[in-house]
């Protein structure tokens, strides 16, 4: 019998381990079978939704998040590290980010103040918001001095957003009901929770929980593939 080289062997023995890991890692994400190259486009980018890159992109990541969530502080240095990659730098991919369901009444104070800087400084404003009052999350009482601080590293008017957020009722009322509704379409009671929707508006992914940006990648290989 021939000699076989031992190093042959243990590159063998490695290839096919990373196969194995490979099946293994796709098998986690249930990942919707799609094709879209003759489905019409679809503009499904609510006015209030704060959108990082090409909103003309081929597929879409919402987060649904809350000020309040523990979990949603963990999972954005991940979100960013996807915001800074090639997915969405080359158009390919953005990111939309939506208000989910609120655990209490701070919750949603904290979320109007987020449509209020969107509104008035735009999307890029309000997601440096969103990652600065993540520092510091289920807090007691709404942090008006920790806010203001932050306003001032963002050249923010306090009082263009105090202002905004005192609109009457009407401001606050609708987007209470908004939030309810999504809680009501999507069966949401937890954040983060991350849909991927391609450009006709098709759900591919739909997913609670924190992804790291290795999973987001596997996942967005896998749809792209």
């Amino acid at each position: 019998m021939k000699n076989i080289n031992p190093f042959l062997i243990i590159i063998a023995g490695i290839l096919i381990s990373l196969t194995i890991v490979y099946k293994d890692s796709q098998s986690n994400f249930k990942i919707k079978s799609h094709n879209s190259d003759n489905l019409k486009k679809v503009n499904f980018i609510e006015v209030d939704d704060i959108v990082i890159g090409n909103e003309d992109a081929n597929f879409f990541l919402i987060e649904y998040i809350d000020l309040q969530c523990k979990h949603c502080k963990d999972f954005h240095p991940h979100l960013h590290s996807l915001l800074n990659s090639h997915y969405v730098t080359s158009g390919e991919i953005a990111v939309v980010i939506r208000h989910g369901p609120h655990v209490d009444q701070l919750s949603t104070e904290k979320g109007l103040t987020t449509e209020c800087i969107r509104e008035n400084y735009g999307n890029q404003t309000a997601l440096d918001f969103i990652d600065r009052s993540l520092l510091v999350v289920e807090e007691i009482e709404y942090p008006t001095e920790r806010f203001n601080k932050i306003f001032n590293e963002l050249n923010i008017e306090t009082k263009i957003i105090s202002e905004c957020r005192l609109l009457g009722g009407e401001k606050r009322k609708s987007f209470e009901e908004k939030t309810k509704s999504i809680i009501k379409s999507l069966q949401i009671t937890q954040t983060p929770y991350l849909q991927i929707l391609d450009n006709s508006g098709t759900e591919l992914y739909s997913e609670f929980g924190i992804h790291t940006f290795q999973e987001l990648t596997e996942i967005f290989y896998q749809i792209i593939l």
